[in-house]
């Protein structure tokens, strides 16, 4: 019974003390068109620390911008519109690109917009106004073959 009782208490702590993780949101708003193949937007970021905050709302603003487009820039559309078949067909491609945080090539800017606090449900969060070069991007896709060329 002891046995029980303390592997039990074991596992409770081992889950509680585990990393969370924070899904996809797409909490991102389009702040402003900028110079030509740029895009500035404020995301929303989750985190136990402020790094991962931060972290978070940078993700989450490539996933939005590639697999669901900008409402209201010039990026409305999405790069991708299957992202199930694309994260499936490309996972390498993708876990690079979004967990190993190769994105930050295409990041021109990333400034917290607000501090970071506590949020309705308990999780901390923070805004984090961003500048992404999006025809880099776009250029870094096609050569390794996730999208076609525009006009092909």
């Amino acid at each position: 019974m002891i046995k029980y009782i303390l592997s039990l208490l074991i596992i409770c702590n081992l889950q509680f003390a585990c990393k969370s993780t924070y899904s996809f949101t797409g909490e991102v708003q389009h702040l402003q068109q900028e110079e030509a193949g740029t895009i500035s937007l404020r995301s929303k970021g989750y985190g136990n620390t402020k790094q991962e905050a931060l972290a978070h709302a940078e993700k989450s603003a490539f996933e939005t911008l590639i697999f669901q487009g900008i409402p209201g820039s010039s990026f409305s559309k999405a790069m991708i519109s299957n992202k199930a078949e694309a994260l499936k067909t490309h996972a390498a491609f993708f876990k690079n690109l979004l967990e190993e945080k190769t994105y930050k090539t295409f990041l021109m800017a990333s400034e917290p917009s607000s501090k970071y606090g506590m949020a309705v449900k308990g999780q901390k969060n923070m805004d984090v106004n961003l500048k992404i070069n999006v025809r880099a991007l776009r250029k870094h896709l096609e050569t390794k073959q996730i999208i076609r060329k525009l006009g092909l």
